[in-house]
C-alpha cells in the first residue's frame, strides 16, 4: 500500500499544474472563437462592400434617377 502522505503531495503538485493547463487552454480556445466571429464579419463585411455595389445599384437606380430628374426640374423652374 502507497503512503496517503507521499500521494498527497503528488496531488498537490500536479493539481495546479492541471487548473493552469485548464484554465490557458480556456483562454486559448476564446482567442481561437473570438478571432474565429470577427473574422467571420470582416469576411462578410468585405462581400457587401465588394459586391454590395451591384445589388443596390440595381436596386435604388430608378429611385435615384427619379430622385435627380425631379431635383433638374426644380432648378430649372427657380432659374425661369
Amino acid at each position: 500500500m502507497e503512503n496517503p502522505i507521499y500521494l498527497s503531495a503528488i496531488n498537490e503538485k500536479v493539481a495546479p499544474v492541471c487548473y493552469c493547463y485548464r484554465t490557458v487552454h480556456s483562454v486559448q480556445l476564446f482567442y481561437i472563437f473570438s478571432a474565429l466571429i470577427i473574422t467571420f464579419c470582416m469576411a462578410i463585411f468585405a462581400f457587401f462592400f465588394i459586391f454590395g455595389d451591384r445589388f443596390l445599384h440595381e436596386k435604388y437606380q430608378k429611385e435615384f434617377a427619379a430622385s435627380a430628374e425631379e431635383e433638374c426640374d426644380r432648378e430649372l423652374n427657380t432659374i425661369e
